[in-house]
C-alpha cells in the first residue's frame, strides 16, 4: 500500500491517472453505512422510549 505521502509529493507522476485508489474501487462493501444508521436511530429511540417510561412512571 502506498503512503499518501509520495502521491501528493510526486503530483506530476500521478496526474496522468488521478482515479481513485485501487481498495476505493474493489473493497466489499457488505453492510452500507445507512442500514447501519437506520438501526442506531430505532436503537437509541428504544432507549430514549424506556428511559422516559421510567422516569414517569
Amino acid at each position: 500500500m502506498k503512503d499518501h505521502k509520495d502521491i501528493e509529493e510526486n503530483y506530476p507522476e500521478n496526474q496522468q491517472n488521478p482515479g481513485p485508489s485501487e481498495e476505493a474501487v474493489t473493497e466489499k462493501d457488505d453492510k452500507p453505512a445507512s442500514r447501519t444508521l437506520n438501526w442506531v436511530i430505532i436503537i437509541a429511540v428504544v432507549i430514549l422510549a424506556i428511559i422516559i417510561f421510567m422516569y414517569y412512571y
